[in-house]
């Protein structure tokens, strides 16, 4: 290759495609290339096999900071109305569906250490989060939780139907296709880069 470019992007998964879109779509540069060295978008970390497809928000991710749950809330903002802005009706389920959330604490520290934390601030950032702490109540959102365990066992659990989970597979191929309407942006694959 001997063309030079403005940019060049190594890596088409799911950072390498967003950062193709957010230039095609907010930037002025004109040449941008994306190079990837398998056969399509997102095969490997982005991919369903190897990723578990959860839309991180913040509300189960127990060892963050508070700080860093609301910043892992706003980003994750940013796919869910890059799928209701970008996609059609009927793609969007191809890329991103609503799901329940649930981080579950056991046992007496855990269950003290999470209810701390919901009492905190967490709470007025994430309203639509309840938190659970019968038994009874825990066993009809999901059976399986409770289910095998010891009855004197403190089960505690933060749960929402807010979740989304996101086949990033299918976001990075959608990025990819919305980035190289744009003239001048384009991607080779089956392509290594040698320094």
């Amino acid at each position: 290759m001997d063309k030079r470019h403005e940019i060049i992007i190594i890596g088409a998964g799911v950072v390498g495609t967003a950062s193709m879109y957010a230039l095609s779509r907010y930037s002025s540069f004109k040449d941008v290339l994306m190079l990837e060295k398998e056969k399509d978008v997102a095969l490997f970390n982005s991919n369903s096999n190897n990723n578990s497809q959860t839309l991180h928000s913040g509300e189960i991710e127990t060892n963050y900071s508070i700080a860093k749950t609301k910043e892992t809330k706003e980003n994750a903002q940013l796919v869910v109305k890059y799928a209701e802005k970008e996609l059609k009706p009927e793609e969007r389920p191809n890329v991103i569906q609503q799901c329940q959330k649930m981080a579950l604490a056991v046992g007496d520290e855990e269950a003290e250490k999470l209810e701390k934390r919901y009492d905190s601030e967490f709470k007025d950032i994430f309203p639509y989060v309840k938190k659970i702490d019968k038994r009874e109540d825990l066993e009809k959102v999901e059976e399986n939780v409770v289910k095998g365990r010891r009855p004197d066992e403190k089960l505690l659990a933060l749960f929402t139907e807010k979740g989304y989970m996101v086949d990033y597979h299918n976001l990075s191929k959608s990025f990819m296709d919305i980035a190289t309407l744009r003239e001048g942006y384009n991607s080779i694959f089956n392509t290594t880069v040698k320094t």
